[in-house]
């Protein structure tokens, strides 16, 4: 995302009284947008949904690999990507990454690229909690 910065520089003259401006110039100035690393925000959600288990397995979620990727984000990927992984991939970590960064790298902060990874609801303020613990955590190290 890309960030604008609109400075507005106008000239008083300044005699014996004020009077208008008698110029105006305006200037876009373009900043570049925040970094941010997504290595520490990986392995704290690979370790948040698996315990870094690259074969993690949820019954339940049918969710797969070290970073429980569901089929329908599978199928989402592929789609939109061009690519044609399976299911078995997800337990490939570098391929499961590759997915995470997909659609990661279209949100602003950790925040919401967490909760946007986990679904919905309101257990993705949870979600996003232990995440965050993580990631303070590593800091403290």
């Amino acid at each position: 995302m890309k960030r604008i910065v609109i400075i507005i520089m106008m000239h008083l003259i300044f005699l014996t009284k004020l009077s208008a401006p008698t110029s105006c110039m305006l200037m876009l100035i373009k900043v570049a947008p925040l970094q941010l690393n997504y290595d520490d925000l990986i392995e704290a959600i690979y370790f948040v949904e698996s315990s870094f288990n690259p074969y993690a397995f949820n019954q339940k979620e049918n969710a797969h690999g070290g970073l429980q990727i569901r089929k329908i984000r599978l199928d989402d990927y592929n789609k939109k990507t061009g690519k044609n992984y399976q299911i078995k991939d997800l337990y490939n970590i570098e391929i499961s990454k590759e997915i995470f960064l997909f659609y990661a790298r279209k949100l602003k902060d950790y925040e919401t690229i967490s909760k946007k990874w986990n679904g919905s609801g309101p257990l993705t303020e949870k979600y996003w909690e232990k995440v965050k613990t993580y990631l303070e955590t590593k800091k403290l190290k």
